[in-house]
């Protein structure tokens, strides 16, 4: 049997965070996770990545993860450039005048995981339980407690849902949501271009839908975003690179 004071069902990026925020104030906190736990980062990038702003940079640093992740891989941007692509509409800006060393970062939300992972393991009072999924939780007027597939029992004073848009968590206990429909999904990819990024981050809105090109640290790489029309998106996915490149 597990006891914490805090259990995390998640151990995506929100959930890692609040993990490490947690044991450094000297809060006992067990996470689970379904998912292996986290490689090594390789070479090749991911295609999830996050655009890091000042705010997330500075909580980054407090926990003591920004060194891993800089030291690892992450591309600041300076500047932004967002376009209609059906009229005059434009929008931009720098750094510069904002009196700011850089806008934000774009990182691999692999990378970030990495260096939570990382640091959350020097915690004494954080138990990471990857590969682990839970059976049953029930709750009392001053406990949770988890049951997991293996028959371990964990005890809580609180238990967080940090396990993504589909959380089985929320269901379970029938949490309100706001649900809304745009008809459209969002497909990503690494691209690589003749001419460099120069730090910048561009979006134009399409008639279908926002198509986003976010920098990364090799000056000619980007990930990019494009929502589309779920006909579009899969039509996209079915292309081989070549027409994929020529559509882009």
């Amino acid at each position: 049997m597990k006891q914490a004071q805090v259990c995390i069902v998640g151990g995506g990026c929100v959930g890692l965070t609040l993990a490490l925020g947690l044991a450094k104030a000297d809060i006992s906190v067990v996470v689970l996770d379904g998912a292996p736990t986290q490689a090594l980062p390789t070479d090749e990038y991911g295609l999830r990545v996050s655009a890091l702003s000042i705010a997330s940079q500075t909580l980054l640093e407090q926990l003591n993860v920004w060194p891993e992740i800089i030291a690892q891989r992450a591309c600041a941007y300076t500047h932004m450039d967002v376009r209609d692509a059906d009229s005059f509409g434009k929008i931009a800006f720098d750094n510069k005048q904002l009196e700011l060393e850089h806008l934000g970062h774009i990182v691999e939300n692999d990378i970030i995981r990495y260096a939570l992972i990382k640091e959350l393991e020097q915690q004494s009072s954080a138990t990471l339980m990857f590969d682990t999924q839970y059976q049953q939780i029930h709750q009392s007027e001053s406990d949770v407690f988890i049951t997991l597939k293996s028959g371990e029992p964990i005890i809580a004073k609180l238990l967080v849902a940090a396990d993504g848009a589909n959380s089985a968590i929320r269901k379970q206990f029938n949490m309100a949501l706001s649900f809304k429909d745009y008809d459209h999904h969002a497909l990503v990819a690494t691209v690589k271009t003749k001419e460099p990024h120069a730090n910048t981050a561009r979006q134009v809105f399409l008639p279908t839908g926002p198509l986003a090109f976010l920098p990364l640290s090799d000056a000619n790489t980007h990930s990019i975003v494009w929502s589309t029309s779920p006909n579009h998106c899969d039509e996209l996915l079915a292309m081989d690179d070549s027409s994929f490149n020529k559509a882009v």
